[in-house]
C-alpha cells in the first residue's frame, strides 16, 4: 500500500529575522545605559566625591583659622611689642656693628683693659660654618627657636687685641659674655713676655662673633598656626628686659646720636 507523501512547508527566513530584531532593542538599551553611565553618571559621581573631599579640607582649614583667630585675640599688643624689643636686643635683625663695638669699648673701659686693635670681619648669610660648634647665647639658649646653622651663618666677627693684667682680663671676659646680644668668644690667645723678670702685662687677642637674624623677606602662610612662646622663652625675654633696665652698658637697640647737619641746604641761615 502506497501512502500519500505529505510535504512539510518550511518557515520563511523573515521569522528568524524578526526574532533577531526583537533582541536588538534590549541590547541597544543596555548599550545606551552603559554609555550614559560612563559618560554622564560616572563623571558626576567622581565630581561629587571630589567636592566632598574639598569640603572636608575647607572645614579643617576653617577650624584652623578659627583657632588662630582665638589665639590672636588673646594676645596682648603691648606685651608683644616689649617682647619684640627684648628679642631685638638678644638677636638683632641687622649686623649692628657700631653699637656692638660701642658695647665692647664700654666693657673694656669698665674692666680697665686697653684696647689696642679692633678689626671687623663681616659675616656672610650662608652655611659656610655649619660644622662649627653651636654659639652660646647670653641666656644659654637659642632665642625664638632659631636654628644653630642659621645663627652660625648670620654673624659679624670682631677681632680685638688688648693689654691688661689677669684680673682685668677675667672681668672683661665675664662682662663680654653677659652682654645681651648673642655672642661667642673664639680664638682666645694670651701671652706675657717679660725680659727683666718683672710681672709683664698680658697681651690678649680674640675673635668675638656677634650673631643676628635677618627679618624674613616673605610673609608666612595665613593658614599657618600661631607659634606661641613657651614659658622658657618668656622667661629668657623677661631676664633680657630686666638686664637691659639694670645694665649701664649700651644695648644693640640703642640709637647713637650723631650730627646730621642742616636738614635743608637752601634754607636761609
Amino acid at each position: 500500500m502506497n501512502l500519500p507523501t505529505l510535504s512539510i512547508a518550511r518557515l520563511p527566513p523573515k521569522i528568524e529575522f524578526g526574532r533577531t530584531q526583537l533582541l536588538l532593542a534590549p541590547a541597544g538599551a543596555i548599550l545606551v545605559a552603559v554609555i550614559v553611565l560612563v559618560l554622564v553618571i560616572w563623571p558626576k559621581f567622581t565630581q561629587a566625591l571630589s567636592i566632598r573631599a574639598e569640603n572636608q579640607q575647607l572645614a579643617v582649614k576653617v577650624g584652623v583659622m578659627e583657632t588662630k583667630v582665638q589665639v590672636l585675640a588673646s594676645l596682648d599688643r603691648n606685651e608683644l611689642v616689649e617682647q619684640l624689643g627684648d628679642a631685638e636686643r638678644l638677636l638683632p635683625s641687622d649686623k649692628a656693628v657700631f653699637s656692638y663695638i660701642r658695647q665692647i669699648e664700654a666693657v673694656a673701659s669698665a674692666a680697665g683693659v686697653i684696647l689696642s686693635k679692633v678689626d671687623v670681619v663681616p659675616g656672610v648669610l650662608s652655611g659656610e660654618s655649619a660644622g662649627a660648634s653651636p654659639p652660646p647665647t647670653a641666656q644659654g639658649a637659642a632665642p625664638g627657636g632659631a636654628s644653630q646653622d642659621a645663627l652660625e651663618g648670620a654673624k659679624v666677627q670682631v677681632k680685638i687685641s688688648l693689654t691688661s693684667d689677669y684680673k682685668s682680663l677675667v672681668t672683661f671676659l665675664e662682662q663680654i659674655m653677659t652682654l645681651l646680644r648673642v655672642s661667642a668668644v673664639r680664638d682666645l690667645t694670651i701671652a706675657s713676655v717679660s725680659a727683666t723678670g718683672e710681672v709683664a702685662p698680658l697681651r690678649t687677642s680674640m675673635a668675638l662673633d656677634a650673631y643676628f637674624r635677618p627679618l624674613p623677606k616673605e610673609l608666612g602662610s595665613i593658614e599657618a598656626p600661631v607659634e606661641v612662646l613657651t614659658p622658657e622663652e618668656e622667661k629668657i625675654l623677661a631676664s633680657v628686659r630686666a638686664a637691659a633696665i639694670s645694665s649701664p652698658v649700651v644695648t644693640s637697640s640703642a640709637v647713637v646720636a650723631v650730627p646730621t647737619g642742616r636738614t635743608d641746604l637752601f634754607a636761609p641761615f
